[in-house]
């Protein structure tokens, strides 16, 4: 009897146990399904709150804002005729170059994570061979309660030459100016901060220096007669713009509409990086110190608008070179109907006489002139804009133009020399090499 008792006892205390553990799983089982299905529910709430469309950008949104991506691009088809003197005597007949390209098709991905503070970039532009080179890639943060401050990381373009930071779109001519693309700051590498207020911005930058884009760590420092990408050791570049009229977005473009107000600005910046001082020296013996700086001026009106710069460059490798180098820019734009815009255009460049490293030529002053129209398809909106222009060279222009491309650096500094896919002006060794230019761009 007493066996049995135990026996029932022990029995009962086992199915208790049981049944409490039963119990306490059922419990946390409920728990568990119920925390899915609010986050079920939570997630169903954020994705009926979320949106899509287009509000100057193709976007997805989520509920909150929190969450965006923007999807835009530039195709830009062009048609060049390029004319001048036969280059070889008894050579082959080189004395015009026609033919379509399609100097640019981008795609881009910018938005914002976790808040509107945390931004992002990333662009791609498909080159000649058909692969995806990406030009722009950086993560960036607008700080919490001080409006207008920021700080850059990644891959971007250093806050240098104000003609280079102004969009591809958003020019006046069909290409910048070669004067702009001898000294182009092109992509880099590193870390920018900037602020803006109501009258001034100024940005900061510390990088790889200018033409650094997607290298190593461990990429070679400048060299004599290199064409791989290159960084030097360590580039400081400082920019400041002062604004007496209009808002910033003004100067985002080159043009102005018919019924804008008055805006005006002037800036400038300095550039200076070094090289071979640090593993891996591709030059033995060969300090290199590069430094750069300009300074500008826009003003827009009512249909109209003039821009200024003036630059200069002092490049310096091992003992006994030492190159000073010039360039100037004046252009002007004014509408003549809603869609119509005229626009002229001088540009030169005064290089020294070892012209960087590059073979001399019989001027070394060379001077440009550019006219053109631009017709916009939707009066005020850059979406859809056909560009017929002239560039005519009134300097010998072989071998310093047309030689270069656009992953190549120049013999003894990272600016690139002018691509010829872009600007078409291929070098003449006498004067007077004219290009027609018909292009038109689409921005989505």
């Amino acid at each position: 009897m007493n066996q049995t008792k135990h026996f029932v006892f022990a029995a009962g205390a086992a199915f208790g146990l049981a049944a409490a553990a039963s119990a306490q799983s059922l419990d946390l089982d409920r728990a568990y399904s119920a925390e899915l299905s609010a986050d079920a529910a939570a997630r169903t709430s954020q994705l009926q709150g979320g949106n899509a469309g287009n509000d100057g950008f193709f976007y997805i949104s989520d509920g909150t804002g929190n969450y965006r991506l923007n999807m835009s691009g530039l195709i830009q088809f062009r048609y060049s005729v390029n004319l001048r003197d036969d280059q070889a005597a008894g050579g082959p007949d080189d004395d015009t170059t026609i033919g379509f390209s399609i100097p640019r098709l981008q795609l881009r991905w910018h938005g914002n994570i976790i808040n509107p503070n945390w931004k992002f970039m990333v662009s791609g532009e498909f080159g000649e061979n058909g692969n995806l080179r990406l030009k722009k890639g950086y993560g960036q943060y607008d700080f919490e309660g001080w409006e207008g401050g920021f700080v850059r990381w990644g891959q971007f373009k250093l806050p240098i030459l104000a003609e280079e930071l102004v969009g591809p779109e958003y020019q006046l001519a069909v290409e910048r100016s070669l004067a702009n693309e001898f000294f182009s700051q092109q992509y880099s590498q590193g870390i920018m901060f900037g602020y803006r207020s109501d009258s001034f911005a100024f940005h900061g930058a510390f990088s790889d220096g200018v033409g650094s884009a997607l290298t190593a760590f461990n990429a070679g420092n400048r060299s004599v007669g290199s064409a791989a990408p290159l960084e030097a050791d360590w580039a400081l570049t400082a920019r400041l713009d002062v604004k007496f009229e209009g808002d910033w977005d003004r100067f985002d473009d080159f043009t102005s509409w018919r019924g804008d107000d008055l805006a005006f600005r002037v800036g400038g910046a300095f550039h200076w990086e070094e090289a071979n001082n640090t593993n891996p020296s591709t030059a033995a013996d060969s300090d290199y110190e590069f430094i750069e700086y300009t300074i500008d001026a826009a003003v827009e009106g009512n249909g109209w608008n003039a821009f200024a710069a003036f630059i200069g460059s002092n490049s310096e490798l091992g003992s006994g070179f030492d190159s000073d180098d010039f360039g100037a820019v004046v252009q002007a734009g004014v509408f003549i109907t809603d869609q119509c815009e005229l626009f002229g255009r001088w540009d030169a460049l005064f290089l020294d006489d070892t012209a960087r490293g590059i073979a001399s030529t019989d001027d070394d002053d060379l001077h440009f002139l550019t006219f053109g129209a631009n017709y916009y398809v939707v009066p005020g909106s850059h979406a859809a804009k056909i560009t017929v222009d002239t560039v005519w060279s009134l300097s010998t222009t072989s071998p310093v133009l047309g030689a270069g491309s656009g992953n190549t650096t120049t013999a003894t500094t990272s600016t690139l020399l002018p691509d010829a896919r872009l600007t078409q002006v291929l070098g003449d060794a006498d004067d007077g090499e004219f290009v027609l230019r018909a292009q038109i761009g689409v921005a989505f």
